[in-house]
């Protein structure tokens, strides 16, 4: 099977290469970059050990994200990790394009071909929020759950714990009190738990042969999490 990842060279995207390569059912993945990177994206630091698998199945095809002609014909299951702050972007315009625009085509290209969609937006997502980020995340979830995709699967985390190349003094700062919060968030507060980056890279890559769509929040991506820890030690 082929894997294909937008985003891969992102806090979650990178991991997720790890994770989809160690999977004995697949054969390569494509990660779809603007760019070849200078440096391989499988240099992150796992405690998989799964650099050389990395390294065995990666692939890079490079594309316009505004050309859909630039994609390869899309055979197996796509997994979208793009994402940017609107600081980065620099404009509510430049963030709405990289997270609204791009994963709505790509989500377009999987019901065309026929192929799974795996989406990472955001805790909060919702089309009628007065927060413009959330308001996007909302807004590109209720259009994918329009396209006759056969299987989509929605990831929501809620704070993101890794090694950014970028420094955010906010997550930094929320990374140090999600240690000491985590474990009083309990019943309906699980969703706020804040969770590893490569932890949503697992539960993103879990074997999943079930269709129809399916929304996780933080808690229940972490427990798929684990359920990939357990197929990959059980040897399924």
């Amino acid at each position: 099977m082929i894997c294909y990842v937008a985003g891969a060279t992102g806090l979650v995207g990178s991991q997720l290469l790890q994770k989809l390569s160690i999977r004995s059912d697949v054969e390569t993945v494509v990660a779809l970059v603007r760019k070849r990177p200078e440096h391989d994206v499988s240099g992150n630091d796992s405690r998989d050990g799964s650099n050389a698998e990395v390294v065995n199945k990666a692939s890079y095809h490079v594309v316009n994200f505004d050309d859909p002609d630039s994609f390869p014909g899309l055979t197996g299951p796509v997994y979208c990790c793009l994402g940017t702050t609107i600081k980065k972007a620099g404009s509510q315009e430049a963030f709405r394009k990289v997270d609204y625009e791009y994963p709505l085509n790509l989500a377009k290209m999987c019901a065309k071909a026929g192929v799974a969609f795996y989406l990472v937006t955001a805790l909060g997502s919702n089309a009628s929020s007065g927060i413009f980020y959330n308001r996007v995340k909302g807004e590109l979830e209720e259009e994918v759950k329009k396209l006759p995709i056969p299987a989509i699967r929605i990831f929501r985390p809620s704070l993101l714990l890794g090694h950014r190349k970028e420094v955010r003094p906010g997550e930094m700062m929320g990374s140090v009190a999600a240690g000491l919060v985590n474990p009083l968030l309990l019943g309906p507060l699980k969703k706020y738990r804040a969770i590893r980056a490569e932890d949503v890279a697992r539960a993103m890559a879990l074997p999943d042969q079930g269709s129809g769509m399916q929304i996780l929040e933080s808690y229940e991506i972490q427990a798929r999490a684990e359920e990939f820890e357990d197929s990959r030690r059980s040897g399924s």
